[in-house]
């Protein structure tokens, strides 16, 4: 029906404006990374659209570091002016540079971008996400750091696969007797695991 509308003679800008918009929603929700990626990048510097550009400028590289445009994603967050978001779209931003700079910076970068989402976002919906990937790029400089953020995880979500994939990373420590925790500290860890295990199930059965 959108593509139909393309085609109407004598189409109004504000119309064919808003039709690129939504164009971008179904290519991004249908997984059609490249062409929702376009169409954004038709609509953000449209008049038409001015009071709503950082948020297409946030989809579009949303389409992109979803897609295979990891590096136009980042150029486009790097061009994003943090005065014209609101407080939810500067953590949408954040959690955008954090994924970019996790395919296309250096360790260093990626390191740096997912520190400032965790400290400034420690509720955020993605922040097992960004412990997850702190504590990978940690294992090998700062164990110990890698440890803490690995045993968060396991605590605070133990159902979840954020869970199953922080054990496999303290079972990688632990193989290593440079990286090893104490006995003393692995029973302590397994004992509060068990705890934090049963209070969601015991939750679901009072439920």
């Amino acid at each position: 029906t959108l593509r139909e509308l393309f085609a109407t003679p004598g189409l109004s800008a504000h119309d064919r404006a808003g039709a690129l918009v939504l164009l971008g929603r179904a290519a991004l929700a249908a997984g059609r990374y490249e062409e929702a990626f376009a169409s954004f990048q038709e609509a953000a510097p449209l008049d038409e659209l001015a009071s709503i550009r950082a948020w297409m400028m946030l989809q579009q590289a949303d389409a992109a570091l979803r897609g295979s445009q990891p590096q136009e994603g980042r150029a486009v967050l790097e061009a994003i002016t943090m005065s014209d978001l609101t407080a939810s779209q500067a953590s949408r931003l954040a959690l955008l540079r954090m994924r970019a700079m996790q395919r296309v910076g250096t360790k260093e970068e990626s390191r740096a971008s997912l520190e400032v989402f965790i400290e400034e976002y420690p509720e955020h919906e993605a922040r097992f996400e960004a412990r997850e990937a702190l504590a990978a790029l940690e294992e090998a400089k700062d164990p110990a750091r890698a440890r803490g953020l690995y045993e968060s995880i396991v605590l605070a979500v133990p159902l979840s696969t954020f869970a199953t994939r922080a054990r496999e990373g303290l079972r990688r420590l632990d193989k290593a007797p440079a990286t090893r925790a104490p006995s003393a500290e692995r029973r302590a860890f397994a004992r509060a695991t068990k705890v934090a295990t049963l209070l969601p199930l015991a939750s679901a059965m009072r439920s």
